[in-house]
């Protein structure tokens, strides 16, 4: 019987069409660059970061973005804003909250002066007006960092000490080998997983989230500087001063900034042995340490390109990286690991709000200003930002026109998320971030761990565990705009892509790993079998899609 359902699924997807051809390969395209610096001890490391949207910058899109809200609030066509006009925009805190899909809260509108650009101007250009948001806060890339609370790790210190079966306080290759098995007996549900409340009760890990919007900074000691690319050479080289001058002379020798010899010697001119903040100003000129190109449209690729070296040839980094079978890049840096991955977070839904507008409205669509402003008070914003007439009324589709205009903020705004997830076992097998151990994360753990044996035992010991740092690159709504159950430690994010696969594969998929394992299947063993190509016990993805793609050839 479970057979037949299989075949019957099967056959019901092979009618399906088969899928596009490959993506176009990914390249630099003009505005795409944002430029990150990891500070680690004894010197800093240049990331360069090209983040696309369709084919076009982040920036390209940001702009996009103010040019509809330009045009949406140009009623005259004109192509410029009078007072009456401009009226109608968001102040930057409303800009903020639309581009994060938040709710709108009431205030006045902008300055008209500061909008046009100067008390004289009569009229407001496109150009001051993007001018004016992008002074926000809110510009074409949002930044926010994360950070582990500090303290013990009780979840990786009881994963440790249930693998290590001979308590030498290390791990080897054997007894990670065997972790799955060795963790079976705490899987109560039978779920194939090892969640993290069974592994240790009450024991989740706390991370702690900032934005540029948020008054609080992130701590002083965070490792991380964004280098804003109209900021002057001197600015970073400041920083970089700051946290390397260690006899605070205002120069750096080699033993305080240990880059390759050649790189110190190409940036002291003077050749004295030190390095002066004129000279630390030309560092950023030099090739990134890491460089890679992102595309994060709807729907689209997940691939992630590292670029090569100045010369061509293909990254020295990129023979250092684990395998990956998520789309994401794992690389070690200086003994720690960097994971760098991009999705999506779900935009805001307005059918609800149009919903509560109709069942406030009534059959003739339109909401009158005493309406408004009774409780729930949810459309007070909206009647300024929305009645383009001016009648001090809200219609239906003065609203809907009003969200339609949002939605392309929330398609077109790219996020940077900075997280130092710290040194913990669990947080290293964990590799979607999920707080569950799979069968196929746990069969990885040596083959990813050994990396970081450096001295060749064949074992880790604790302090061995790399810390590691995640770099995610995304677009929707800002974290804090998301359900308080998608802002923690589920959410870091799920590098899973929840909607690939055939059907039948995601209805199987019953613990939600991304792997169907035999006792998932719901077909025989022969079946099972020839569908696991590389016989790992576990039908992954790419092996349900190309079994999918044989069905649909042989019809």
């Amino acid at each position: 019987m479970r057979a037949y359902i299989v075949l019957i699924v099967l056959f019901v997807l092979a009618s399906l069409p088969l899928g596009a051809g490959q993506p176009a390969p990914l390249r630099p395209v003009p505005g795409d660059v944002q430029d990150l610096v990891l500070l680690l001890d004894g010197r800093p490391y240049l990331i360069r970061l090209h983040v696309q949207i369709n084919g076009r910058s982040f920036r390209g899109n940001w702009d996009e973005s103010i040019a509809n809200l330009f045009r949406y609030l140009d009623v005259d066509g004109d192509g410029a804003l009078s007072p009456k006009e401009a009226a109608l925009a968001p102040s930057k805190s409303q800009w903020v909250q639309l581009m994060n899909g938040t709710v709108v809260e009431p205030d006045a509108p902008p300055e008209f002066a500061e909008l046009a650009g100067g008390t004289t101007a009569s009229k407001a250009t496109l150009q001051n007006f993007s001018l004016y948001y992008r002074n926000s806060g809110a510009g074409a890339l949002q930044i926010e960092w994360g950070w582990r609370s500090p303290g013990q790790d009780p979840l990786g210190q009881e994963l440790f000490r249930q693998l290590d079966k001979d308590k030498d306080g290390s791990l080897s290759r054997a007894e990670l080998l065997a972790a799955r098995d060795a963790l079976h007996p705490l899987d109560v549900n039978g779920d194939d997983l090892i969640q993290a409340m069974e592994l240790s009760a009450n024991t989740f890990p706390v991370f702690t989230f900032r934005s540029t919007t948020d008054a609080q900074p992130v701590p002083a000691n965070f490792p991380f500087v964004i280098v804003q690319p109209d900021a002057p050479p001197q600015v970073l080289a400041a920083a970089i001063l700051k946290r390397y001058d260690r006899d605070k002379d205002g120069q750096l020798n080699r033993s305080e900034f240990q880059v390759e010899k050649g790189v110190f010697d190409r940036l002291d001119a003077n050749h004295n042995e030190r390095l002066d903040a004129t000279e630390l100003a030309e560092w950023r000129k030099l090739p990134p340490y890491l460089e890679f190109i992102a595309s994060l449209e709807q729907g689209g690729r997940k691939d992630i390109l590292i670029m090569p070296e100045a010369d061509g040839k293909p990254n020295r980094l990129v023979a250092l990286m684990p395998p990956s079978r998520d789309g994401a890049l794992r690389v070690p840096i200086a003994e720690k690991q960097l994971e760098v991955v991009q999705g999506s977070r779900g935009t805001a839904a307005h059918s609800e709000l149009l919903k509560q507008f109709d069942a406030l409205a009534g059959k003739d669509g339109v909401l009158v200003e005493k309406k408004i402003y009774q409780p729930p008070f949810t459309f007070v914003a909206l009647l300024r930002l929305a009645d383009r007439n001016g009648d001090n009324c809200l219609s239906r589709k003065e609203l809907a026109d009003y969200l339609e205009v949002q939605e392309k903020f929330l398609f077109r705004t790219s996020y940077l998320t900075v997280v130092d997830r710290g040194a913990s076992l669990f947080e290293f097998i964990d590799t979607d971030h999920d707080g569950r151990l799979s069968p196929r994360e746990l069969r990885a753990a040596w083959q990813r761990i050994s990396v970081w044996d450096s001295d060749k035992t064949g074992r880790i010991a604790r302090g061995q565990v790399p810390r590691q740092f995640q770099i995610v690159l995304s677009y929707g709504q800002m974290r804090a705009s998301l359900p308080v159950s998608q802002q923690g430690f589920a959410d870091l994010p799920l590098v899973r892509d929840s909607q690939r696969g055939p059907l039948w594969f995601r209805k199987m998929d019953r613990n939600g790993d991304g792997d169907v394992s035999r006792r998932e299947f719901l077909g025989t063993i022969e079946q099972f079998r020839r569908i696991d190509r590389d016989g790992d016990g576990l039908i992954d993805v790419r092996e349900a899609e190309r079994a999918d793609e044989v069905l649909r050839k042989q019809r």
